[in-house]
């Protein structure tokens, strides 16, 4: 009688056996599922970092070409700067020359090719 009775309270063997196999089966495929979506995940971060790196090395060359178009800049504007400083040099000494050449009584100016000063 007790053998009738744990036969029926407890299922067969393998249908324990199969149940259990079921889950573990199902476990199993859902972390191979899970695997599968972290590759996937993986991969295409991989494709935007790489997006971003070439990105990041084409603003990196531009940001190169206008710091050299600045420097050239910069540099075209110090000379400029010495050369107007040549200019006003001279311009300085020319007013000099006129003023000195007009109080000592020269009426010629120095660019003048009338030499009577008229």
């Amino acid at each position: 009688m007790e053998a009738r009775l744990v036969a029926l309270v407890s299922p067969h063997p393998r249908l324990i056996f199969l149940s259990a196999f079921r889950k573990l089966h199902g476990e199993r495929q859902d972390l191979i599922r899970q695997w599968d979506e972290a590759m996937e995940a993986m991969s295409h971060r991989d494709e935007a970092i790489a997006v971003a790196s070439e990105q990041f090395a084409a603003k990196k060359l531009e940001i190169r070409q206008k710091k050299a178009e600045l420097d050239a800049q910069a540099r075209f504007l110090e000379d400029e700067g010495v050369n107007n400083k040549e200019v006003d040099a001279r311009i300085a000494l020319y007013d000099r020359e006129i003023v000195s050449r007009l109080r000592s009584g020269h009426q010629t100016m120095p660019w003048s090719s009338d030499c009577t000063g008229r």
